[in-house]
């Protein structure tokens, strides 16, 4: 079996969520300042055991501690919270955010079920144990997603909350209490606050495939047909989301969905995909089941909206909780078998989406990442604090410097360290890097220089070095700094070989004293 490796730099399209199962709950301090409302996890925070009543929220050592900068938040929201429970993100030993591997799997082994067996969206004997036992077969490569880590400045929190649909072509906000509602507009609906790898955040990371099939020589083939299988699904899922929000006339995810399938259809390289909490049925593999199994489970699980009315007083059945299948009615206070009532269940199913709220109006739904092979940023970490952080990969170049060359003193009675001042234009030279312009500088104060001809920096040059040539009044030199460099043809005014070296020895002399 062969083994190959990409690295893909993830980019989050909207926050995303992989929960710790743990919360900032316990010992929470909110404190509103310029609009913004920090965070404190009191218990983290040195003290000295006799400033015991530092640890009171409402303590005024603690406010004005916190008020002169002496107390540093664990997290900090542009907007109130109206909560008393944050759901942490998952953060590995280092406390960084992080995407485990598996979140990677499940929507891979889906998209490959949906791929290999399409026919199964239609067929209506589908039933689950076989749907779940095909998602291993085997193919002609495996696929190994490692874990991502992500800066500790990426996590944010975010305001999610719950649209959902009153009709089959309208939709409300949901707030939860006594008597659950849903309400025209977010600002008053029940909220979920998340720590969350912020919109617009970048990692690295690698994918690695075991090919199976020996005689496979091309590895490009295989990872050009695991981003299609990707993008593929994540296409499927876009079109089912386009026409929800087409249906409940809700703009924002219209747009959002239309926007990021657009971007699909332009990708040469690299995929889409949804991962981590609330991102809703149509990423999960039971999305795949056919019409009719839906509704079977539905009926079973009691899932979605349905009405079941008593046959005498024609109340709201509830489901018996002291017998399986049965149905209770409180007024008549008798039991019936599910079998036996008429079900009536919503037009559409699922009719709700957990959307994240930013300035009291919608902006994202949750999950959607986009993986780019990778050959420019680079991931680097603080040995002491262990954050990293992605940047742009820092090109080298390279210098290939003769030696000091044995040369005539020139010109003839004037001293080889004074220089007449004097500036030589460069045509088109532009906004050039600032040690580009320093070299070219100090190369025109140099007195035996007539001209510079060069003013094209390129990529192709990544190397300094001296060009040999027959001319002596011509030195050919390549310069360059951070792999970028360019072609320099410098004229002088020597008459032989030996003053041709000494121009050679000072232009050196300049490259030595700027590195």
């Amino acid at each position: 079996m062969k083994l190959s490796k990409l690295s893909y730099k993830i980019t989050t399209l909207s926050p995303v969520h992989v929960g710790s199962v743990r919360h900032w709950l316990q010992h929470l301090n909110y404190g509103v300042s310029q609009g913004a409302v920090n965070v404190y996890h009191l218990p983290s925070i040195p003290l000295e055991e006799s400033e015991e009543t530092f640890f009171n929220p409402a303590s005024d050592k603690f406010i004005q501690a916190a008020q002169e900068g002496q107390v540093t938040p664990a997290i900090t929201f542009p907007d109130k919270i109206f909560s008393h429970k944050i759901k942490q993100c998952a953060r590995n030993a280092w406390g960084n955010p992080f995407l485990p591997g598996n979140t990677f799997n499940g929507f891979f082994h889906t998209a490959l079920l949906l791929n290999k067996f399409p026919q199964h969206w239609y067929d209506e004997s589908f039933n689950l144990p076989d749907f779940t036992k095909s998602a291993s077969y085997p193919s002609e490569y495996t696929v190994f997603f490692e874990d991502i880590e992500f800066p500790l400045s990426s996590i944010g929190i975010s305001d999610v909350k719950i649209l959902n649909m009153t009709s089959d072509q309208s939709y409300g906000w949901k707030k939860f209490g006594h008597n659950d509602t849903s309400l025209p507009h977010p600002q008053k609906a029940s909220s979920d606050y998340l720590e969350t790898i912020s919109c617009g955040e970048a990692s690295i990371g690698n994918i690695r495939l075991r090919i199976k099939n020996q005689n496979t020589e091309n590895a490009d083939t295989c990872w050009n047909s695991l981003e299609r299988i990707f993008n593929e699904y994540s296409q499927s899922i876009i079109e089912k989301e386009l026409a929800f929000y087409t249906r409940c006339k809700m703009n924002e995810g219209y747009d959002f969905y239309f926007s990021l399938n657009e971007k699909i259809k332009k990708l040469t390289s690299g995929f889409f995909m949804c991962v981590g909490w609330g991102i809703g049925w149509q990423a999960m593999l039971a999305s795949l089941h056919s019409q009719k199994a839906v509704q079977n489970i539905r009926q079973k699980h009691d899932l979605g909206k349905c009405t079941r009315q008593c046959p005498n007083c024609k109340q709201q059945l509830r489901i018996d909780r002291f017998k399986e299948n049965h149905l209770f009615c409180l007024k008549c206070k008798k039991s019936y078998p599910l079998d036996s009532v008429v079900t009536q269940m919503f037009p559409v199913f699922p009719k709700s989406r957990k959307y994240v709220i930013e300035q009291q109006r919608p902006a994202y739904p949750l999950g959607w990442i986009r993986l780019d092979r990778n050959s420019n940023f680079e991931k680097l970490r603080d040995p002491q604090t262990h954050c990293i952080e992605i940047r742009i990969m820092q090109k080298t170049s390279s210098t290939e410097r003769t030696g000091f060359l044995t040369p005539e003193e020139y010109p003839e009675g004037k001293s080889q360290t004074k220089h007449f001042k004097k500036k030589i234009k460069i045509p088109e030279r532009g906004s050039f890097p600032t040690d580009f312009n320093v070299f070219f500088n100090k190369v025109a104060e140099l007195e035996f220089v007539i001209s510079i001809n060069g003013n094209n920096i390129t990529d192709d040059i990544n190397t300094t070095k001296l060009l040999p040539n027959d001319s002596v009044e011509e030195i050919l030199f390549n310069y360059s700094s951070a792999a970028k460099g360019i072609a320099l043809t410098i004229k002088t005014g020597a008459c032989n070989i030996a003053q041709k070296n000494f121009a050679i020895n000072r232009i050196w002399e300049i490259i030595d004293a700027m590195r």
